[in-house]
């Protein structure tokens, strides 16, 4: 029997936690189905309960959170027996997006009960391990602006967009995979396990979680005035036809500055993160268990 271990954290998206973990708990019960629930009390504590469970194949840790309570749970477990189902109620999802999982709670939970399991890709980032995205650039910096808000939400990730963008400048970076070597002025650049940041912002695609491949996908410089329409091209799904934009495959890559930097700014599933050139990402194929809708396209 499938025991559902639930973990939530009060601190995603903006939904009332007590009010989810009521809806949450009525539906395992009504169903008979074997659970305890715990709320996080601090960054890395999901983790830590993961990482003591982690090798039982009747556990599903089911995340009450966004991408980063994804990634917190989901880093426990990679190479593991345990599994991982999402209850998206965090500020993007984007994981949850690109994987189908129904945005209302109702719904995600009757997962709990008809699904498929896959085993889906991850990367590595200097040894931090991701599942949506990872990158540099001005995604990285609004991160770190938007971590410091007192409220979530996609408006104020957008107004911390705004407030920066007119005074960002490019960098020159040094990207190389196994196939090239390039160098690049870029605003710029995510490494994309799945297709989209969240909220419907898709960076990259042609992304699949179970094709063994991490997208490398570079915005390059562009004027000022350009900005609004990669904007409305993100959020359109329509990025890909921008002269600024490129993407490829890769397993495997290195970043690093060529602005003799020695660190940079960058975030790991929208969260961040100060890390130290060079930057070494790599695929982890099929490394984590995960409930997902039925004949969906991943």
């Amino acid at each position: 029997m499938k025991h559902f271990f639930v973990i939530a954290n009060p601190a995603s998206g903006q939904k009332d936690t007590h009010a989810t973990l009521q809806q949450v708990e009525s539906f395992l019960l009504k169903n008979g189905l074997s659970h305890e629930i715990k709320l996080t009390k601090r960054p890395g504590h999901s983790t830590k309960m993961a990482t003591k469970r982690k090798n039982r194949s009747d556990i599903v840790f089911v995340c009450v959170g966004g991408d980063g309570s994804v990634n917190e749970i989901a880093k426990a477990i990679i190479y593991e027996e345990a599994a991982m189902a999402i209850i998206p109620v965090g500020s993007g999802n984007g994981l949850a997006r690109h994987l189908g999982i129904p945005s209302h709670i109702d719904d995600s939970l009757n997962l709990l009960l008809n699904h498929e399991v896959i085993q889906m890709d991850s990367g590595d980032i200097n040894g931090h391990p991701f599942f949506v995205t990872t990158g540099v650039g001005i995604d990285a910096e609004v991160a770190h602006k938007f971590a410091k808000r007192k409220t979530r939400g996609i408006i104020g990730y957008v107004k911390e967009t705004v407030k920066l963008f007119p005074t960002y400048t490019s960098m020159s970076y040094k990207i190389t995979t196994p196939q090239s070597v390039e160098k690049v002025k870029a605003s710029s650049i995510t490494i994309a396990n799945s297709s989209q940041f969240g909220n419907n912002a898709v960076i990259a695609h042609r992304a699949s979680v179970i094709d063994g491949k991490l997208d490398l996908c570079v915005i390059k410089s562009y004027p000022k005035f350009f900005g609004p329409h990669i904007g409305l091209r993100l959020f359109m799904n329509d990025l890909h036809n921008s002269r600024f934009y490129t993407s490829q495959k890769v397993e495997q890559l290195t970043i690093e500055s060529s602005d003799g930097k020695d660190a940079c700014h960058a975030h790991v599933d929208g969260e961040p993160i100060t890390l130290k050139y060079p930057l070494d990402i790599r695929i982890l194929k099929a490394s984590v268990r995960i409930l997902v809708p039925k004949s969906q396209m991943l």
